[in-house]
């Protein structure tokens, strides 16, 4: 019989769950049993792991990563000049709200309406005809454009890694991958002491002193957790790394007596495939001190690590709309020239599909060429 490792009740059949090494809103997939109560595993995703995924859901967003519940929520983001927008997890974004404008004329009243789907656009128009009985909404939909627009600028965000709550998340991701290598939470006793108590010294800090991973992957991000038992030193620490980016040392036991362990789980969130990653864990007693004390960030590391990440990013934003835009201007093509795409086309249909293919997918090839930066 084991006990929660967070609030220390007996786990039974009836209150065990099945915690997520890796939380599940950033796409991990391993699971453990016998870690946590159902109480707290909902608890700790609310408070922690959902801070956590908060911060991270942009990249979550931009890679569309494969989730077990389905894609990540949408994404709102800003332009340059103040424009707001939803980024989805296919790549598209569209205006953070409706916008209703009624003008009286003497012809009578006039009504423009933006929304961001048909659907919205009739529940709107549905709230107009009941102020105003008189209004045909049937005659507007009828007269609804679909139009794509690119926005009025440069899209900009910002991100922020780590504090108090998605610190513990990380912290926990740590000592769940411990007790998957059997080891149980008592060993990692300096880390269950910041997850128990709100006013613990913190177990984790950023670690940008050297590159712990070995042979890093260049065309595709991951995340990983490794954790490294030593009896000699009588150090028990852990590694974790999400989307390149975000990079932290955990300090799980300051006195550990346990066996030499090793042990390390990555995944590449936008596939959910699981990776080989090596991890090359043997801190130095600077290092070691350095982490400690908060103060492996040498300047300009965090900068570095982020021309790692974007570039892939980026490239796979643009990859992946290519795509959609292509299949999007085909799928019109097809419909527009009264064929579908497993039928042949005759000489005339091929040349008036080419002219409409060309034609939706000029604008975009142009856009590409004069605003998407060399990466």
């Amino acid at each position: 019989m084991t006990h929660c490792a967070l609030c220390r009740d007996k786990i039974t059949q009836s209150n065990d769950s099945k915690e997520h090494i890796i939380p599940h809103a950033v796409g991990g997939r391993r699971k453990v049993r016998g870690f946590i109560c159902r109480t707290c595993n909902n608890t700790s995703g609310r408070q922690w792991d959902a801070k956590l995924a908060e911060q991270y859901n942009w990249f979550a967003v931009t890679l569309n990563i494969k989730r077990e519940s389905g894609a990540p929520p949408s994404q709102p983001v800003r332009t340059v000049s103040g424009q707001g927008l939803i980024l989805h997890a296919d790549g598209t974004m569209s205006p953070d709200k409706p916008e209703v404008q009624t003008t009286g004329t003497p012809a009578g009243l006039q009504i423009s309406v933006k929304a961001r789907t048909m659907a919205e656009a009739k529940k709107i128009l549905l709230g107009i005809q009941r102020k105003y009985p008189n209004t045909d909404i049937n005659d507007m939909l009828e007269k609804m454009i679909v139009e794509t627009t690119m926005p009025d600028g440069p899209v900009m965000t910002s991100f922020e890694f780590g504090g108090s709550l998605a610190g513990r998340s990380i912290v926990k991701t740590a000592v769940s991958m411990a007790y998957k290598m059997s080891l149980p939470p008592d060993r990692c006793e300096f880390a269950l002491q910041y997850l128990t108590d709100e006013s613990a010294t913190p177990a984790f800090s950023e670690f940008f002193i050297r590159d712990l991973v070995q042979d890093r992957p260049q065309n595709h991000l991951f995340h990983v957790v490794s954790v490294l038992g030593d009896p000699i030193t009588r150090r028990l620490t852990a590694y974790v790394e999400y989307f390149g980016l975000s990079r932290f040392v955990v300090h799980l036991s300051l006195d550990y007596l346990g066996p030499a362990v090793h042990k390390t789980y990555s995944l590449n969130p936008a596939t959910g495939e699981e990776l080989n990653i090596a991890v090359d864990f043997s801190l130095s007693d600077e290092e070691y001190r350095l982490s400690k004390s908060n103060d492996a960030v040498p300047s300009g590391s965090r900068e570095a690590a982020f021309h790692y990440a974007m570039p892939i990013i980026l490239r796979s934003m643009y990859a992946r709309e290519d795509k959609r835009v292509l299949e999007q201007a085909i799928d019109e093509a097809f419909r527009e020239i009264g064929a579908m795409p497993d039928q042949e086309l005759t000489v005339e249909q091929l040349m008036e599909f080419s002219k409409r293919l060309a034609h939706k997918v000029t604008p975009h090839i142009l856009r590409t060429i004069r605003n998407r930066p060399r990466i």
